[in-house]
C-alpha cells in the first residue's frame, strides 16, 4: 500500500494537440510516485482527444471529455469541484514541460505545514521559446511572500501551484466572481488564512507564446509604456480595486486582524490628505520590484488606488 500523499494533477486542455503529449510525458516522468493525472478536454476542435485517448487506455491519465466548452478558468474549477480523492492538487498547462522533481519538491514543502490551514506552494520557472530553447528564468522573490504582496500582483502563476486539501476546499467553496483572477484569488486566500511556500528552484519549462509581451526582453521605457496602457488606459486600477473589495466583503469577518487592517487601508480610496499620506508612507514593501513599488506609491499619491 502506498503511504505517500496522493497528488492530483489537473490539466484543462483545449486545442492542444501540438504539445500536450510532451507535457503529459513530463508529468509521467515525475520522481514522485503517487500521482493521478486528470485531463478534462474542453471540447477541442482539433486532434487533442485523439492524442489523449491512448494515454487513457493505458491508464496513464483519467480523461474527462467535457460536454460543453467552459473556457478558462472554468475548466480548472470544474475539476477542482469534481476531483476529491487527493491530498494535494496541482494545476497544469497543456504546453509546458515539467522538471522531474517538480511534484516531489512541492510535497516536501507542503508536508511540513499544518494540513488544517490552506497552504500554497509555487515556484520559479524557465521561460522558453516554442522549441523549448531557454530564454530566461522568472524573477525570484527576495523576501518571504505574505498577504500584502498578493494585493497588487499575482504571487505566482497557476501552472506552478500545488495546493493542500484545505486550500482546495476554500477555493471551491468561495471563488471570485471574476473568473480570470483565479491565480490572484488563490494567492490572496492562502496568504490571508494560511501560508505561501515559494521555491526559488525552477519547476518547469514554460513555453512562451509567439508575440507575447515579455518584461525581461523589453527596454525600461517599453515596460513603462505597457504598464501605463494596462493600468491607466485599460482601467487596470479599477479592476485591482474591485477584486480587493470583493475579497474584503467576502472575508472581512474571518480574517486575522493584521491582514484585515492592511486590506482596509488599501481598499479604501480617499482623497483625504491624511489617508493618502498613510498609503504613500506605508512602512512595508507591497511589490518586490523597486520600480513597481515607486510607481505604486505615485499612484497612491494621485488617488487612483
Amino acid at each position: 500500500m502506498n503511504t505517500e500523499k496522493k497528488v492530483a494533477v489537473l490539466l484543462s486542455s483545449y486545442n492542444g494537440e501540438k504539445y500536450i503529449a510532451e507535457q503529459i510525458d513530463s508529468i509521467l516522468a515525475q520522481t514522485y510516485p503517487n500521482i493521478d493525472i486528470y485531463v478534462r478536454d474542453d471540447c477541442s476542435t482539433d486532434g487533442t482527444v485523439a492524442v489523449l485517448r491512448p494515454y487513457a487506455e493505458r491508464g496513464d491519465i483519467i480523461l474527462m471529455e467535457g460536454e460543453k466548452n467552459l473556457g478558462y478558468p472554468e475548466g480548472f474549477y470544474e475539476m477542482l469541484r469534481t476531483v476529491t480523492t487527493a491530498d494535494y492538487y496541482s494545476f497544469s498547462d497543456q504546453d509546458d514541460v515539467w522538471n522531474p522533481d517538480k511534484i516531489s519538491r512541492a510535497v516536501v514543502g507542503l508536508n511540513r505545514r499544518d494540513q488544517d490551514i490552506p497552504a500554497l506552494y509555487f515556484a520559479n520557472y524557465d521561460v522558453c521559446d516554442e522549441e523549448l530553447n531557454y530564454l530566461y528564468t522568472s524573477t525570484y522573490l527576495r523576501t518571504k511572500p505574505v498577504f500584502r504582496h498578493s494585493l497588487y500582483a499575482c504571487v505566482g502563476l497557476g501552472f506552478t501551484f500545488v495546493l493542500n486539501k484545505r486550500a482546495k476546499e476554500m477555493i471551491t467553496n468561495q471563488r471570485s466572481v471574476y473568473g480570470e483572477t483565479k491565480d490572484v484569488w488563490i494567492g490572496m486566500l492562502c496568504s490571508a488564512f494560511g501560508e505561501l511556500i515559494f521555491d526559488r528552484k525552477p519547476c518547469a519549462k514554460h513555453r512562451k507564446n509567439p508575440g507575447a509581451y515579455s518584461v525581461q526582453e523589453s527596454s525600461f521605457w517599453q515596460i513603462q509604456k505597457e504598464r501605463f496602457k494596462q493600468l491607466f488606459l485599460d482601467d487596470g486600477f479599477a479592476y485591482i480595486h474591485t477584486v480587493m473589495q470583493e475579497f474584503y466583503d467576502t472575508y472581512k469577518d474571518e480574517m486575522r486582524p493584521s491582514e484585515r487592517k492592511e486590506l482596509e487601508l488599501m481598499v479604501n480610496i480617499s482623497h483625504d490628505p491624511l489617508h493618502v499620506l498613510k498609503k504613500v508612507c506605508y512602512p512595508h514593501r507591497l511589490r518586490y520590484d523597486l520600480k513597481d513599488e515607486i510607481m505604486l506609491r505615485m499612484v497612491f499619491l494621485i488617488g487612483r488606488l
